[in-house]
């Protein structure tokens, strides 16, 4: 299930951000998010209430930037980043969703272009030694992406 994020999931989403090497991610900086109108921090968790996810965007009238997505480690490959943008998608219709990824994350460009994003941009060393892809959807009234089953 997929929720909005309260400050009872802080020290679920900074473990599954440490476990995925997010270091940017601490427990003030996730409680700032959540208090504040300009982001959506949103998170996946099963029948035992469980963390096993979350998407956090900066939010604006017009268009959402992912900042980040992780899901822990032991819940991957069963859909939760496919759930996730399900929700983003169903959240906010008629606006365009950014993304920023390293060329070399190929499970993450899959993922991306699974659920429709494509790739407008390309930034030639970005990262220092690494060119970033940028990526966009459009998501238009009544589009849900339907989870595939891999």
């Amino acid at each position: 299930m997929n929720r909005i994020a309260t400050c009872d999931d802080i020290t679920e989403i900074v473990l599954i951000s440490k476990g995925v090497k997010n270091n940017f991610v601490d427990e003030k900086y996730i409680n700032e998010v959540i208090n504040s109108s300009n982001y959506l921090l949103v998170v996946n968790e099963n029948e035992n209430k469980k963390i096993q996810g979350f998407i956090l965007l900066q939010v604006t009238s017009y268009d959402m930037d992912v900042i980040n997505i992780a899901v822990d480690i032991k819940y991957r490959r069963l859909h939760v980043a496919t759930s996730l943008f399900d929700f983003v998608f169903s959240y906010r219709k008629n606006n365009e969703i950014y993304l920023d990824v390293r060329e070399s994350n190929i499970p993450a460009i899959k993922l991306y272009e699974s659920v429709g994003f494509t790739t407008y941009r390309k930034r030639v060393r970005y990262y220092g030694d690494e060119d970033c892809l940028c990526m966009k959807k459009i998501v238009k009234e009544g589009e849900l992406w339907k989870m595939k089953l891999y």
